[in-house]
């Protein structure tokens, strides 16, 4: 008899979880990303999660800009998020803000005071950049042409925070966005100092789904939080500095 009443209970239990998991849909959250946002920015936005859903499960996926858009296309993807300067009519546009470039520096930096800075002030500072074909380094590109200046930069990579260590206490000076060192700058002593060039300032994080795709509950959950955390995270705080 308690053998029979301990087997009915279990029984019970996988049935009311099958119920649950059927009135929630999909539990695991797949997303993908281009590598600014996995390394503070989603990390932190899926521990939270998770803390407010204990169901919840993420799947996640770094990938170049068109691997990232491939990913939703071919379903494989719920949830993408990418730096852009032209939305890709393709996919559906769920949340678009803007995410301007900044300088990232040593607080000590020569330039660090600055209310702004543009590409011709950093032609004599060793630069940290990404590969050629990232937003980031695209803009500056363009930035440099029209500004009639040519800069080369010291440190390259595909990999935009591969540099960051480097700042404290020296001259290299790194551009990325703001999500790539949120909770990093007041740690590491650095500051983020804003472009005056509008090439600068013309990029957006876009997140996107599959058109025509409807959303499981949870991921649809995950892409409100996102809503709430890009709406005020894209930028940097302002703060007091000093003239140009």
């Amino acid at each position: 008899a308690a053998y029979a009443s301990a087997a009915a209970l279990e029984a019970e239990r996988i049935a009311t979880g099958i119920r649950q998991r059927s009135a929630l849909g999909d539990v695991t959250v797949r997303l993908a990303c281009t590598e600014g946002f996995a390394h503070r920015f989603l990390p932190q936005c899926m521990a939270d999660f998770k803390r407010l859903h204990p169901e919840a499960r993420f799947h996640l996926l770094v990938e170049r800009p068109e691997e990232v858009n491939r990913l939703i296309l071919e379903g494989l993807s719920q949830l993408a998020l990418r730096y852009t300067v032209a939305p890709d009519e393709r996919l559906k546009t769920e949340l678009l803000c803007r995410a301007p470039v900044y300088a990232i520096m040593c607080r000590h930096h020569p330039l660090a005071a600055r209310r702004s800075v543009g590409v011709r002030d950093l032609a004599q500072a060793p630069l940290s950049l990404g590969d050629p074909g990232t937003t980031v380094r695209d803009l500056f590109d363009t930035a440099c042409a029209n500004a009639g200046v040519h800069i080369e930069p010291a440190y390259v990579s595909n990999h935009s925070a591969a540099f960051l260590p480097m700042l404290p206490g020296s001259q290299i000076v790194a551009l990325t966005g703001y999500l790539t060192v949120i909770g990093l700058l007041d740690s590491a002593g650095l500051v983020a100092v804003p472009f005056s060039n509008p090439e600068m300032r013309q990029r957006s994080i876009q997140v996107v789904t599959l058109r025509g795709a409807h959303l499981p509950p949870l991921a649809r959950a995950f892409l409100a939080l996102l809503a709430e955390r890009l709406s005020v995270a894209p930028r940097a705080p302002e703060v007091e500095r000093g003239a140009d």
